[in-house]
């Protein structure tokens, strides 16, 4: 099973002084741990969520951890390599979440604790400082120009910082005479970090073009909804016109029935049995031929209201 070492670094007998931790093997304990809060900081975690960053974080931790001990500093320095024994304690089984977060308690308890800003603010002060200059100068020189290795290896260092570093550290240098120059590694090394940054910039193009059109497309969905309510809402408005009467013509029907019955009932009281007048058959029982006539004359008619008066 891998160790961390070779995970993080790739090669199993990785240098902890060059190869891990960036510093002289005569380097004392306090610039070991100042070669520690610089490395370790690059692949912090709160900084860097890849899981290369994630394993040569803890890697740095580990080799810091190892090489603080004097006696086992001191066993390394004589022998060159990390003791089996010892090497256990870095294998895979140790690579948890649980792990990580580990290392990362052990550097804020040297340290403190860091956010993203004070990251951030050290970057800043980092680039463009005569250290960030020595640190270019010695990995061009030990790669030999191999611009794309020394990105492993320069502190908080990325693609487009290699245009920066040729113009003003590796060019200047090489026209004094401090480095040699190594034309054709750096032109190989330019050519596969241009296309990577310009497959980037592509990259990012698609992706807000990608964002544009699904911004258009939930604009036009949106509207395609309004619209499709709107039909919907005057369907149903033009159905509710048609299935209800207005007020005027609820009174005019009610109006109508109302006459309308009226009349029926005058018809059928006149029309009873088809014999036209209900008084003609009540005239005829009584020996009366024409209801129309008064059968009574105007003195009959005293005497009788008289009559009655008494009574």
């Amino acid at each position: 099973m891998a160790s961390l070492m070779e995970q993080a670094f790739g090669q199993p007998n990785v240098d902890l002084y060059a190869d891990v931790l960036k510093v002289p093997k005569t380097c004392t304990p306090a610039q070991l741990r100042k070669a520690y809060y610089k490395q370790a900081l690059q692949y912090h975690p709160d900084k860097n969520d890849t899981q290369d960053a994630k394993l040569k974080f803890q890697a740095i931790s580990w080799a810091y951890n190892y090489l603080k001990d004097p006696d086992k500093r001191q066993d390394y320095d004589q022998e060159g390599i990390i003791p089996q024994d010892d090497q256990n304690d870095d294998d895979d089984d140790d690579m948890d979440n649980g792990a990580r977060k580990s290392w990362k308690d052990y550097f804020d308890t040297i340290f403190g604790k860091l956010s993203v800003d004070d990251i951030d603010n050290f970057a800043m002060k980092y680039k463009m400082s005569e250290e960030e200059e020595k640190d270019v100068l010695e990995n061009y020189t030990k790669f030999q120009g191999n611009l794309v290795k020394m990105l492993e290896f320069v502190m908080l260092s990325e693609e487009r910082d290699v245009s920066r570093w040729m113009e003003d550290y590796i060019q200047p240098a090489i026209a004094e005479g401090k480095v040699e120059n190594y034309e054709a590694a750096v032109k190989k090394a330019m050519l596969t970090i241009d296309k990577k940054l310009a497959k980037e910039k592509k990259n990012q193009v698609v992706s807000m073009e990608d964002f544009s059109t699904d911004e258009t497309e939930t604009e036009e969905s949106d509207n395609d909804l309004k619209e499709s309510k709107l039909k919907a809402s005057k369907t149903k408005t033009k159905a509710v016109k048609k299935a209800k009467p207005t007020q005027a013509k609820k009174r005019s029907q009610k109006k109508n029935t109302g006459s309308s019955s009226q009349n029926d009932l005058i018809a059928m009281i006149r029309n009873k049995n088809g014999r036209g007048n209900p008084l003609a058959s009540i005239a005829a029982r009584y020996g009366v031929s024409n209801v129309d006539e008064d059968p009574l004359d105007d003195a009959a008619f005293a005497k009788l209201q008289s009559k009655m008066k008494k009574k």
